[in-house]
């Protein structure tokens, strides 16, 4: 059986792990059997001798996974693997040109979205519920925070723009067709609610969301979960 190393919501600062969960909606779109592994981050992931520490993933990050002793850490690459491993699956397509913007996403979600996303997480409030993971890799040094606040969110803005463009007539992002580029967007996006990113100005983003929150998957992963009910507490749609 696959084992998912994760961060669920219950008693965590940060609300859970949004990367683990990317792997966790990806195996209940496969129907894959699996089992999560929900580590606590005081106790498993930031003590240096911990067992998770010393045995699993040295980074102490989330996800890793487990395939009968293969372990694999990154959600990108896990999510690749993934699609390797059930080559019939759906989320990836068989086309070469189409698989390759399937994981164009992916790539695009980690390493350009995420800086952006950092960023704002940094000066946002959300920060003041757990501050260590923030300050061990970008420490703020003090400055003009409600401006530079204010420029996170113009920064991030920008991003959210051409997303919508992206999404424009279609309802899912790489060849309108349901993939992992979809799963690894959606889980941050759905940051929106506890970043407080309106949503309105972007109505193709919000229909979209809103169709991935729909799917049984996405409705079957707490983190997600409660990330929406967030969104829809605010009124962000």
């Amino acid at each position: 059986m696959l084992k998912l190393y994760h961060v669920l919501v219950d008693d965590d600062p940060l609300g859970g792990s949004r990367e683990a969960e990317k792997v966790a909606i990806a195996l209940s779109e496969i129907g894959a059997d699996y089992e999560i592994i929900d580590l606590n981050r005081a106790r498993d992931m930031r003590p240096a001798d911990s067992e998770y520490r010393k045995s699993i993933n040295h980074m102490a990050t989330v996800p890793t996974l487990d395939n009968d002793g293969f372990l694999l850490r990154e959600s990108g690459a896990i999510l690749n693997y993934l699609m390797e491993l059930f080559p019939d699956s759906g989320l990836v397509p068989t086309d070469i040109q189409e698989r390759a913007r399937a994981m164009e996403w992916v790539f695009w979600e980690g390493t350009c979205y995420c800086l952006f996303l950092l960023n704002l997480c940094y000066l946002h409030p959300f920060k003041a519920l757990d501050p260590d993971p923030f300050d061990a890799i970008m420490p703020y040094r003090g400055g003009d925070q409600e401006a530079d606040l204010k420029r996170a969110y113009q920064s991030i803005g920008m991003l959210f723009q051409h997303l919508n463009a992206e999404l424009e007539g279609v309802d899912y992002i790489a060849n309108n067709r349901y993939s992992v580029g979809d799963i690894a967007l959606g889980a941050h996006i759905a940051l929106a609610g506890v970043l407080d990113i309106d949503l309105k100005p972007y109505p193709n983003v919000s229909a979209w969301l809103t169709r991935l929150a729909a799917r049984p998957a996405w409705q079957k992963e707490p983190v997600f979960m409660a990330d929406w009910a967030v969104i829809k507490a605010k009124g962000l749609l």
